[in-house]
């Protein structure tokens, strides 16, 4: 995005925080891939699927990096109230200490997006992520289960 487009609130958050566009699809590629490492996922990080989902994300505006951090989501509406509209975050990863600004700033654009809530997952042995959520208002509201087959 240029300097031109570029939201003017993209900067209040962080230092070289900027609205992602596909050019920055290596930088989250590699993100990604950080991220798959340290979950200890049980299936293999692929590369390509990764860019074409980012992409889609990028596309709806919900995607926020900075120099070596980055939160994205998407918008979804409750199954029982199609009215509900919330952001649900899909990725957030911060090496560079920026991962509360890229929050606020994910935060904010759910609020202009009119989203009354946003959703965001931790993984279960990862409780620092958990515990900067508690701490900046969010609460538990689901945990999720999964059986390798």
């Amino acid at each position: 995005m240029s300097e031109k487009t570029k939201k003017p609130s993209d900067d209040k958050f962080a230092r070289g925080m900027r609205t992602a566009t596909v050019a920055d699809l290596p930088l989250l590629v590699d993100m990604g891939a950080a991220f798959h490492e340290a979950a200890s996922l049980p299936f293999d990080y692929d590369p390509e699927s990764s860019a074409a989902a980012m992409t889609g994300m990028i596309e709806g505006g919900g995607v926020f990096v900075t120099e070596r951090g980055a939160i994205g989501g998407v918008l979804g509406t409750a199954w029982s109230n199609p009215a509900w509209v919330y952001a649900c975050e899909l990725f957030w990863w911060a090496e560079d200490g920026q991962g509360r600004a890229l929050l606020r700033r994910f935060e904010e654009w759910a609020r202009e997006s009119g989203a009354g809530e946003v959703r965001m997952t931790s993984l279960y042995h990862l409780d620092r992520a958990g515990k900067i959520l508690e701490r900046l208002g969010y609460t538990a509201r689901e945990i999720s289960y999964g059986k390798n087959l």
